[in-house]
């Protein structure tokens, strides 16, 4: 199997599943206060943004003129989440708050849609 349908299968799939879980306002809301009084936390979600950024643009960084790009494009994105957390905790936090929940609401159905589509080439349906 290409390793494009694979990690377009594995995103899509966790993209779907994360999306769900947004759409959730009170819960996701408690999270975001819970993760913000906690700094290890914090640091453990940037480290792994950061390292799962880096293992997909390792196995997939190719700017091309399909699909494909979507793929790299989310690696590059995990990449600098994981560095923004890591360098400026406080400061994302504080830009998470200033969106508010209304951003976080769209982050979701934006997670959801990328997600089903992903799925849906990955899987080839």
């Amino acid at each position: 199997m290409d390793i494009t349908y694979a990690l377009a299968q594995i995103y899509g799939l966790a993209f779907i599943v994360i999306g769900f879980s947004v759409l959730q306002k009170r819960f996701i809301n408690d999270v975001i206060a819970a993760i913000a009084g906690n700094a290890a936390v914090l640091w453990l979600g940037g480290f792994f943004a950061f390292i799962l950024g880096l293992i997909s643009l390792e196995l997939y960084s190719t700017w091309s003129a399909d699909w494909r790009v979507a793929l790299t494009i989310i690696g590059w994105l995990s990449l600098l989440k994981g560095l923004t957390l890591l360098f400026f905790p406080r400061g994302t936090l504080k830009t998470y708050r200033a969106l508010g929940s209304s951003m976080t609401m769209v982050t979701g159905i934006i997670a959801l849609v990328v997600g089903l589509w992903l799925a849906y080439v990955g899987f080839g349906f």
